[in-house]
């Protein structure tokens, strides 16, 4: 029996896609946080963190176990009570990415995931993230980009081709899925300046089918992902094919 795919729900009749695809883009923002935090010298030690949009939290534990003081923000009520269950030692609340609710210019690190390519409001979403951020802090944007093949898995593949859909399908559409360099646009708009995109990819396109398919079938878990699908790190300032990380600098 086909499993029951939702957002935000955990049971053993349901696939959750979102968590699926956090699990499996792992081993890349770890990457991605270990690399950024070497260029720009921070120092978890002492500093603050915002994760916004990080569901059950594997983003918010990272920066906790690198020392952070964070807090995690998510529109869904029932993803903030997972993680909050989860992940000890991380603030926790619930609100939309439009109004965040956090104290301005008071995080050393803002980390956006699963959020761009899921509002209508760019603008406003961009300007919540750089008023958070302190002055000449990092901002990591974890999106989607527009190419054909993008567009080919977030509009068909996730959520649309039985074998492969792991999303509801009206969670992703054309519109909100930007290319880096309106994305940059945007950001300039928002007072920040983006310095360095980083498209991230699975070790293959087979081991990409293989994870979903496998986690689709139940012959892995959503622990079993990483290892199975292998994101990593593209090359820097390489076109991104279909996820990447725009890398900016809070005004």
């Amino acid at each position: 029996m086909s499993p029951h795919i939702a957002i935000n729900a955990r049971g053993t009749d349901i696939l959750d896609g979102r968590q699926v695809r956090a699990m499996a883009f792992a081993p890349a923002r770890r990457q991605l946080l270990d690399q950024t935090m070497h260029d720009r010298g921070l120092d978890g030690a002492g500093s603050r963190a915002l994760v916004v949009g990080g569901g059950y939290s594997p983003i918010a534990a990272d920066l906790r176990d690198r020392g952070f003081d964070v807090t995690a923000v998510d529109p869904s009520p029932a993803a903030t009570e997972i993680a909050r269950a989860d992940t000890p030692g991380v603030t926790f609340r619930t609100a939309p990415p439009t109004a965040l609710g956090v104290d301005s210019t008071s995080f050393d690190l803002v980390y956006a995931a699963d959020t761009l390519e899921i509002t209508d409001d760019l603008d406003t979403v961009l300007a919540q993230l750089s008023d958070a951020a302190r002055p000449g802090s990092t901002v990591v944007l974890d999106t989607v980009t527009d190419t054909v093949i993008a567009k080919l898995v977030y509009l068909i593949a996730f959520p649309r081709l039985p074998f492969t859909r792991i999303m509801p399908a009206d969670r992703y559409v054309s519109s909100r899925l930007r290319n880096p360099r309106d994305l940059k646009r945007a950001c300039r708009r928002a007072g920040m300046n983006v310095d360095s995109i980083i498209g991230f990819e699975p070790a293959s396109l087979a081991s990409l089918v293989r994870a979903v398919l496998g986690r689709r079938a139940g012959r892995i878990t959503d622990d079993d992902l990483p290892g199975v699908a292998g994101f990593h790190l593209g090359e820097r300032d390489h076109a991104p094919v279909v996820t990447y990380f725009a890398i900016a600098t809070a005004s």
